[in-house]
């Protein structure tokens, strides 16, 4: 689009209607190729979204840097044709072709961040997922083995969590997990992993340990937090919860 633009700027500076006639179908082959991508990255996300298991499709490096390959081109398409244009108003043009460069970049860095925090926490509660809490057992697990200390494991399952979705609904259920994810970031320290599972089961990470007493003080500061009653509307929701503690040995991982 921006070459197209720019050429479309060029011609008009210069009245070459005829020129201008001939780059109509770049217009066309751009806006067929943007329908295109649209589609494509829908296809992805819907077949995304059935699959959820399924890994994604790896994308070539080539691909990957094919967006700012044309920025380049397009960049190095105005210098030249700059040389023998005042910069008035040629100067505006680049101008503003750095500055919508500039916030697309922006946007597509937000997104990415976006993406990478809502493939990594749980959308409900804000904690880490299944998958990021993996990762983090498994470089516990390894500072573990190099320093001499051992990983705690916490799962964490809430009694009679189905009774207030059937009786109260799910919105209570939400607001029940919601309180138990506060409970949690508020109990465990920032080298910890509180993560949940799925469903109404959770799990922390405890790290850099010397033997089981620490985590099962873990453990019960969690089940003293959860005594705290959960407000929802005009409710008070009691999470109850039994935890299970796992400690990692040198013949336990």
């Amino acid at each position: 689009q921006l070459l197209f633009d720019s050429m479309y700027a060029y011609c008009g500076l210069h009245n070459l209607g005829g020129l201008w006639v001939w780059l109509q179908p770049l217009w066309q082959v751009f806006m067929v190729l943007a329908a295109a991508a649209a589609q494509d990255q829908h296809r992805s996300a819907v077949r995304q979204a059935r699959h959820p298991t399924r890994p994604a499709e790896p994308r070539s490096p080539g691909t990957t840097r094919l967006p700012y390959v044309a920025v380049g081109l397009s960049y190095a398409l105005l210098l030249f044709l700059s040389r023998r244009i005042a910069l008035y108003p040629m100067g505006g043009l680049i101008v503003g072709a750095v500055i919508l460069t500039t916030v697309v970049l922006l946007r597509q860095l937000t997104v990415v961040r976006d993406n990478r925090v809502l493939a990594l926490t749980d959308a409900l509660t804000g904690l880490a997922n299944r998958s990021l809490l993996h990762t983090r057992l498994a470089a516990s697990l390894d500072t573990a083995r190099r320093t001499g200390t051992r990983v705690g494991v916490l799962v964490i399952d809430l009694n009679r969590f189905k009774q207030v979705n059937d009786t109260l609904g799910h919105e209570a259920g939400d607001a029940m997990l919601v309180g138990v994810g506060q409970a949690l970031r508020a109990v465990v320290r920032p080298s910890d992993t509180a993560a949940r599972l799925g469903g109404d089961e959770f799990a922390v990470v405890v790290d850099r340990l010397p033997s089981l007493d620490p985590a099962r003080t873990v453990a019960e500061r969690i089940l003293a937090a959860l005594d705290a009653p959960i407000v929802f509307r005009d409710l008070l929701l009691e999470a109850r919860a039994s935890i299970g503690v796992a400690i990692s040995g040198p013949d336990a991982e």
